[in-house]
């Protein structure tokens, strides 16, 4: 919910927020929910003002009703494909990524996650023009890897397409709640000019506590923001994950290797699709692992595919 403000209200002042705070009261719901006298005797303001304060706040962040088919009528006007412009993968995907779903590519270190990323991101910031939200985790996005994947196009264009992609470090899992909060508040002003919001890697916020209830706590308010943001304005997430094998058994006797994805069984039913990615050669490997909307499958891209576009 989003914090006290001053341009709320005229009579809201650093004061009487100051005040509020002070009192636990932090965000417009602790406001709204306070007794309405109380809070007058903590932040000095009128009555009448205080009221007039929540009307404003009861308008601006209530539950308003909905129905079905103007929801329906909303997905099909806004609804989009993002395509790599690598026609195997294209094809594979139908297309390419479709808009109000959350995509995760994972697989093990250095199998091309942040590759496949990057070639998305490409089409989209300069064929399509249009504005990326990169949420770096690793603090390794490199613009010279970016720049060398557009050999097809001219350096002006390419700079402008870099400036389309907006970069936040994020450090841990409340920089990546805060980092969406943030997000969802521009696209509530700019909601037709971004279509893409890229998580790397989910790993690197989730895998620094120990604490499994509170984890699972983090990817419940994870995954209710990502599915607000996926579907109220009509982008796409992807979520890049990583994969290790776990040998079972002890040294002297080693049973079998078991595949395990990072954040657990129940970050398995979060994403729409789940796209395991290997290297096999000269060719990287997608495989369809769990789909709303695709059946199981994979598909081969020769690495010429990609080299073709390399300066």
């Amino acid at each position: 919910m989003e914090r006290l403000k001053k341009d709320v209200h005229p009579s809201l002042n650093d004061s009487a927020i100051l005040a509020l705070n002070r009192n636990g009261i932090f965000t417009a719901r602790d406001f709204i929910s306070f007794d309405s006298q109380k809070l007058a005797k903590i932040s000095l303001l009128l009555f009448k003002e205080i009221l007039e304060i929540k009307k404003i706040l009861l308008k601006k962040h209530a539950a308003i009703s909905e129905n079905g088919y103007d929801c329906y009528q909303d997905l099909l006007k806004n609804s989009a494909l993002i395509p790599s412009g690598i026609q195997s993968v294209d094809e594979f995907l139908e297309g390419g990524l479709l808009t109000s779903n959350i995509y995760e590519i994972y697989g093990r270190a250095s199998s091309g996650k942040s590759l496949l990323a990057y070639i998305f991101m490409k089409n989209l910031v300069l064929k399509m023009k249009q504005k990326c939200f990169f949420l770096d985790s690793k603090n390794d996005f490199s613009a010279e890897k970016f720049y060398s994947l557009c050999g097809d196009y001219l350096h002006e264009e390419v700079m402008n397409g870099l400036s389309r992609i907006f970069i936040k470090s994020i450090k841990n899992k409340f920089d990546l709640l805060n980092s969406l909060q943030e997000i969802s508040e521009y696209l509530e002003k700019n909601s037709t000019i971004s279509r893409l919001i890229v998580i790397d890697s989910l790993v690197g916020v989730i895998s620094n506590h120990n604490d499994h209830s509170l984890n699972n706590l983090f990817l419940t308010h994870l995954a209710n923001i990502m599915h607000f943001i996926a579907t109220k304005y009509h982008v796409v997430i992807l979520v890049i994950n990583l994969m290790t094998t776990w040998v079972e058994g002890d040294f002297a006797v080693q049973i079998r290797e078991k595949e395990i994805v990072s954040c657990g069984r129940y970050w398995y039913t979060i994403p729409n699709t789940r796209i395991k990615l290997e290297r096999e050669l000269q060719n990287l490997k997608l495989s369809i692992e769990k789909s709303n909307t695709f059946p199981s499958k994979t598909c081969l891209v020769d690495f010429s595919e990609i080299v073709d576009h390399v300066k």
